[in-house]
């Protein structure tokens, strides 16, 4: 357990992630937006982004809620990236992960590739320069 003389330390390397909580942060966001936007407003996003019609809009709406859920689980990477370096990696790959199906899907799915691509590629970078500076500056 860390004392209170381990604190400047800690922050020194929580620091060193500081672009990564922000981004991830403002991922999580957009995530919270959008799958809230799924989830109110099925029939309306399907129409805007040309969406196939589902069986029902349940199914959208099971979306919306499911990404709100899994976005909850991102949280320890957002507070103490250097404690939670899986979560933040494992937030990254599911980035990659659904850019691949989306563009697998195709039309209007191609809005969120694009999405989770552009999350995708800052969240990385910014996760990669906080392990490389926390591992540089390792005794």
């Amino acid at each position: 357990m860390a004392t209170t003389a381990d604190l400047p330390r800690l922050a020194d390397r929580t620091g060193r992630y500081e672009a990564f909580r922000r981004w991830l942060r403002i991922a999580m966001a957009a995530n919270v937006v959008v799958g809230l936007a799924l989830l109110l407003f099925p029939e309306s996003l399907r129409a805007l982004l040309s969406l196939p019609v589902a069986a029902d809009a349940i199914w959208i709406r099971y979306v919306g809620l499911f990404i709100v859920v899994s976005t909850v689980s991102y949280t320890p990477a957002a507070v103490f990236p250097p404690a939670a370096r899986f979560i933040g990696l494992y937030a990254i790959l599911v980035r990659l992960v659904f850019v691949v199906f989306f563009l697998i899907a195709g039309g209007g799915f191609l809005w969120f590739a694009l999405f989770d691509a552009v999350f995708g590629v800052i969240l990385a970078s910014t996760f990669l320069a906080g392990v490389r500076d926390d591992l540089a500056k390792r005794p």
